[in-house]
């Protein structure tokens, strides 16, 4: 049987892992962006950020690597997109990630727009509550956490990663017109410290959330110079990390870094970095894994950014909650259904997408072709 045609199989003669190269990152990604709506889904019915094993000793200890990944998961995202980091002018910076960013953001605000009148007509109420509620969120690019806003304002939910990684592009290049490593460092890391300083305050634009993420990109940047992934991680630190996080967790620690959260503060920052670094290492081992599968996760993570927006549409508008009652007891039959809806809604939304921008540079390249044999 032709390998190509399995849904799974090992390419042990792969050279390339680790490697910088394009696509590098297309599984972990892919593979995080169904862990994220997984874990969306998953905390309706149960707050696996919080969860611990309850009382059983057997079940904590069988949980305790949950604590890398709730310190690590978010880091190793934006220290993967720190490989595509490249200096450029400060106009141009600001034109290029712009220009990607705020077409799809519109969209999505237009459609939170649309479904939110659509929901006045269909159900009543007052109309300035419901806009002050989830429309004027994504036109303030508000994203606190739900602890700071309460039931006052909604926030913008998954795409606030698009938007902070935009904005993180747009300020590190400016970090990096900079000549001087050393000085480069001290702005990253003032502007960390700046974040931590404003946890507990409410800024438009995920402001320190581009402040935190901008310092995992800057260090993913130097990474990729570093060849980092090129070499194994040894085994003692990936025990060390992970004692460092159980332990972490133990002393109250908690990283909300979407809700720019830290329990502990500058510990918990530190112990993010430690993870999302060791996190990294660990998922390109295993790009090694072909097949069916695999490739269906590396789609999906070359269209990450496609799945954030439209998983943004159904994890706000979608009464999930209401919608979890009629399982009444079957909470699983509840977290399934959600799961496999989300996530097969954000396939289907990606699939089309990506057909109707093949069908118009298809024609807009037909067009210049037959421009240039009138000519």
């Amino acid at each position: 049987m032709n390998k190509k045609n399995k849904w799974v199989w090992i390419d042990r003669e792969n050279q390339s892992c680790g490697k910088n190269r394009i696509g590098m990152f297309d599984l972990t990604k892919g593979i995080l962006m169904v862990g994220i709506i997984f874990g969306h889904c998953a905390n309706d019915y149960l707050n696996l950020l919080l969860y611990n094993g309850g009382n059983n000793d057997l079940v904590r200890l069988l949980m305790s690597p949950l604590t890398l990944l709730r310190y690590g998961i978010v880091p190793m995202l934006f220290l993967s997109c720190g490989y595509g980091i490249r200096k450029q002018s400060v106009k141009k910076s600001i034109k290029n990630n712009l220009g990607m960013f705020w077409i799809p953001y519109v969209a999505v605000t237009l459609t939170i727009l649309l479904l939110v009148l659509s929901k006045q007509v269909l159900l009543g109420g007052v109309l300035k509550q419901r806009l002050f509620y989830q429309v004027l969120p994504f036109l303030l690019g508000l994203h606190p956490g739900q602890h700071r806003l309460g039931n006052v304002m909604e926030q913008i939910g998954p795409i606030w990663f698009f938007l902070t990684y935009t904005l993180g592009c747009i300020y590190i290049n400016f970090v990096l017109q900079e000549k001087q490593t050393w000085v480069q460092v001290l702005l990253i890391g003032s502007g960390n410290i700046v974040a931590l300083m404003l946890t507990n305050v409410i800024v438009p634009f995920c402001f320190q959330q581009v402040l935190i993420c901008s310092g995992y990109m800057y260090a993913g940047m130097w990474m990729k110079k570093g060849k980092v992934l090129e070499k194994k991680p040894p085994v003692y630190l990936l025990i060390l990390t992970w004692v460092l996080c159980t332990v972490g967790t133990l002393a109250g620690g908690l990283v909300e870094i979407g809700s720019n959260f830290y329990r502990l503060g500058a510990m918990d920052l530190a112990l993010s970095y430690l993870a999302g670094i060791v996190l990294l290492s660990l998922f390109q081992r295993i790009d090694l894994l072909q097949g069916k599968i695999f490739e269906a996760l590396r789609w999906i993570g070359r269209h990450m950014m496609w799945f954030c927006c439209f998983h943004t549409i159904s994890y706000l508008m979608v009464p999930w909650k209401a919608i979890g009652m009629w399982f009444g007891e079957w909470k699983m039959a509840g977290f399934l259904f959600e799961f496999i809806t989300s996530f097969l809604y954000a396939v289907t939304g990606c699939c089309v997408l990506d057909k109707v921008i093949k069908i118009v540079l298809y024609k807009k390249r037909k067009k210049e072709m037959n421009y240039e044999k009138n000519v």
